[in-house]
């Protein structure tokens, strides 16, 4: 007999409300560790969420996924949790299976109320078009060009929303490396590298 688990949504907020959040994420233009990554990351929406069994944890909890790549996924949940607590979550591939990726928590941070972005670092990486159509899906978190300015480029929204990341890497005490890394993209940009 197949033991059946308890699902749990810590979220609790109505649909509209966390379409508030997930879009105003999305606006913010500000994925703090968006420039680091080696993998795109495509919109990944589904409506009545994904579960979330975390390690040691009876429940499994309900969460709003917000974007996907082949190494990991953000998604919304209703709780704090602590970088490298090893989870597993259910994905929805685009023929409605379900497949578990295993994968550890890499970042947490609260966005609005109880409401927290939780980044989940695959332990194998995926099959993007499994679950996304990758070749007609634009990335999310897309960086926008340079605009023009007279002889010369200059970068600005580009550079502020790296600043702007800069500054939330520090208030959060981010691994000095992040911050290196960001700092030289910076450099390079005000620079005209």
């Amino acid at each position: 007999m197949i033991e059946r688990v308890e699902r749990l949504d810590a979220l609790r907020l109505p649909e509209a409300e966390q379409l508030r959040i997930l879009k105003r994420l999305d606006e913010s233009g500000c994925s703090v560790r968006s420039d680091l990554r080696s993998n795109p990351r495509y919109r990944y929406q589904i409506r009545e969420g994904l579960g979330l069994q975390i390690e040691g944890k009876a429940v499994q909890f309900v969460v709003r996924p917000r974007n996907l790549s082949v190494g990991g996924i953000s998604v919304l949940h209703g709780g704090f949790l602590y970088p490298g607590t090893a989870c597993v979550i259910t994905l929805r591939a685009v023929d409605g299976e379900q497949v578990r990726a295993a994968g550890m928590v890499v970042r947490c941070r609260c966005v609005h109320g109880r409401a927290h972005e939780v980044n989940i670092h695959f332990d194998e990486p995926i099959e993007i078009d499994d679950f996304v159509d990758s070749g007609r899906a634009r990335p999310a978190l897309a960086s926008a060009p340079p605009t023009q300015s007279g002889a010369a480029a200059y970068p600005g929204s580009r550079v502020a929303r790296l600043a702007r990341c800069l500054g939330e890497l520090a208030d959060e005490r981010a691994p000095l490396e992040q911050l290196t890394h960001l700092m030289q993209q910076l450099t390079a940009l005000l620079g005209g590298r």
